[in-house]
């Protein structure tokens, strides 16, 4: 198959010639440079970058031989309610850990309490503890 043209290859991926050069400037589309300063595409490559389309279905985004965005719409878009559920699920999750890590601090807190209690008893015992007969009689 000939190589295309800038016009023919834009002509061909439904885009405008400032699209298809910007692609061939960047690099994401190869092609020849000619003596006479324009470009030979070859069509298999202009096709991985921009892959051929329906000449009569309109463009998907309603831009017409440019890289325009797609409209704005009011109704959001179905992956939308997916992603709420997963927030709110995650929000749950969130919840249950908060709620188990208050738990985990006050189980610490006691089992510290109870250790200081322990340590202050053995250091009473130590400093009131009975002379040995020893220094009761010599001491």
């Amino acid at each position: 198959m000939p190589s295309l043209s800038l016009r023919d290859a834009a002509t061909a991926a439904h885009v405008s010639k400032s699209t298809i050069l910007r692609a061939i400037q960047s690099g994401r589309l190869s092609a020849a440079r000619l003596e006479g300063g324009g470009y030979a595409i070859d069509p298999a490559e202009l096709f991985r970058v921009y892959p051929p389309r329906n000449a009569s279905a309109p463009p998907q985004n309603g831009a017409v031989g440019q890289d325009a965005p797609p409209p704005a719409t009011d109704a959001p878009p179905p992956a939308t309610e997916a992603l709420n559920v997963q927030i709110e699920m995650l929000r749950e999750m969130l919840s249950r850990a908060d709620r188990e890590t208050a738990d985990l601090r006050e189980d610490r807190d006691r089992w510290r309490s109870q250790a200081e209690n322990a340590q202050r008893l053995i250091t009473d015992q130590s400093t009131t503890a009975p002379r040995s007969w020893w220094r009761r009689m010599f001491g």
